[in-house]
C-alpha cells in the first residue's frame, strides 16, 4: 500500500505529501475522514499568520492588517536576545490588537534550554499563547512545566524524535 508507494523517496517532504495525498484518498473511498480512518481524535487548533519579525519597524501594521483579514492569531519570527525590547514590542502590540487576537512566536530553534525557559516566561507575561522551536532537536524534551507551550516544527525531522515529541507532555 501506502508505505510501498512512498518508500522510494528519499525526501521527506515529498514522501510526506505524496503519504497524505494517498491516505486522503484512501479515506474519500471509504467515506471517512482522514482523522477516522487514522483512529484518531480530530481536535480544531486555531491558524496563526505570519506577519513578519518582532524587530521589523512594521509589525504592529501586519499585526492589523492580518487580523482585519480575520486572522485570530498572528505569528511573529523572534530572536530571544534582548527579552526586554521584545517584551515591550509584544506589551505594545497587544494593546493594539486586543485580546481577541492571540500572539505566538517562532524562535526557530535560537535559544539553549535555560534561555527558553527565561524567554517563555517573559513570553507569558507579554501574554503569548505559544511559542514554536524556542530551543532546537532533543532540546526541546528538556523543557517542562514552562510558563507557555511550545511545539516543534523544524526540529521534528525524523520519525523517532517526532514519536518523543508528539508522547512529550
Amino acid at each position: 500500500g501506502v508505505q510501498a508507494a512512498i518508500s522510494s523517496f528519499r525526501s521527506a517532504s515529498a514522501r510526506f505529501a505524496v503519504e497524505v495525498a494517498l491516505l486522503g484518498r484512501l479515506a474519500r473511498l471509504r467515506g471517512l475522514s482522514l482523522s477516522e480512518l487514522l483512529g484518531a481524535t480530530a481536535t480544531t487548533a486555531s491558524r496563526s499568520v505570519l506577519v513578519g519579525s518582532l524587530a521589523d519597524d512594521e509589525f504592529i501594521e501586519a499585526s492589523r492588517t492580518a487580523a482585519r483579514r480575520g486572522a485570530r492569531a498572528v505569528k511573529l519570527k523572534a530572536t530571544g536576545n534582548d527579552l526586554a525590547e521584545e517584551a515591550r514590542r509584544l506589551t505594545e502590540l497587544g494593546r493594539a490588537l486586543g485580546p481577541e487576537v492571540a500572539l505566538r512566536l517562532d524562535l526557530n530553534g535560537a535559544l539553549d534550554v535555560s534561555g527558553a525557559r527565561v524567554a517563555l516566561g517573559v513570553y507569558a507575561r507579554a501574554k503569548v499563547e505559544l511559542c514554536e522551536e524556542p530551543c532546537a532537536g532533543e532540546a526541546l524534551l528538556l523543557l517542562e512545566d514552562c510558563a507557555i507551550p511550545w511545539f516543534a516544527d523544524e526540529s521534528a525531522h525524523s520519525d523517532e524524535l517526532f514519536g518523543r515529541f508528539v508522547a512529550h507532555p
